[in-house]
């Protein structure tokens, strides 16, 4: 669901889960899980897999299971934005990056891992 590389000191999260990376319970505890504290790397840069970066909720299965299972749901969902929110290291939604570089009229593709990860110390961009 989440596979893992780095460049460096810069793991790299692909998620990779069915055709659009639509969170329920397994993937959410997979991403929560993948954003635990670890001093063996300085950053992450979290991408998607193909097309999608992330669809976002998976309705159909938040509305097929009781009241109990969509509170598991939502409460992973907390567990896996905290971890998110205060991991220790820059974290760089690779969608956004790519984004940024055309918003800004360049045809340049984003940066690598290794570049963002020496401009980390200094200016924290793109």
């Amino acid at each position: 669901m989440i596979d893992t590389s780095s460049e460096g000191r810069i793991k790299i999260f692909r998620m990779s889960h069915g055709p659009a990376n639509a969170m329920d319970l397994p993937f959410l505890t997979a991403i929560a899980d993948a954003f635990k504290p670890d001093d063996s790397f300085d950053g992450v840069v979290l991408t998607g897999n193909g097309r999608f970066f992330s669809a976002g909720l998976n309705i159909v299965a938040l509305a097929g299971g009781d009241e109990n299972s969509a509170l598991e749901i939502v409460e992973t969902l907390g567990r896996a934005v905290t971890n998110i929110m205060t991991f220790p290291g820059p974290v760089i939604d690779w969608r956004w990056c790519g984004s940024a570089s055309r918003r800004n009229g360049s045809s340049r593709s984003p940066h690598s891992a290794g570049s963002i990860h020496r401009k980390r110390r200094s200016a924290w961009e793109c």
